[in-house]
């Protein structure tokens, strides 16, 4: 298992480097991760940081008459 070394940012948050991709590599950029001891398995990003990465802001209807905000990668919906 990789081992990272984290750092205490200027909120004194716990956080991370980590790099991140869009619809492809040459969308990719790194950024600070802040640690959630409730993550929930997604990353939440800044609007404006998701589109530099490629990512697309979609609404979506569901089955069940649902709309769901998400964005959208060549690997299909995230919760936005």
């Amino acid at each position: 298992m990789p081992r990272w070394t984290g750092y205490f940012n200027e909120s004194v948050s716990p956080a991370l480097k980590i790099s991140v991709c869009g619809v492809t590599v040459a969308f990719q950029k790194e950024m600070e991760a802040v640690i959630d001891t409730g993550f929930s398995g997604f990353l939440s990003i800044p609007l404006p940081k998701a589109f530099s990465l490629g990512l697309v802001l979609a609404d979506i209807l569901l089955s069940s008459g649902k709309r769901l905000v998400s964005l959208l990668d060549d690997d299909g919906p995230e919760p936005a």
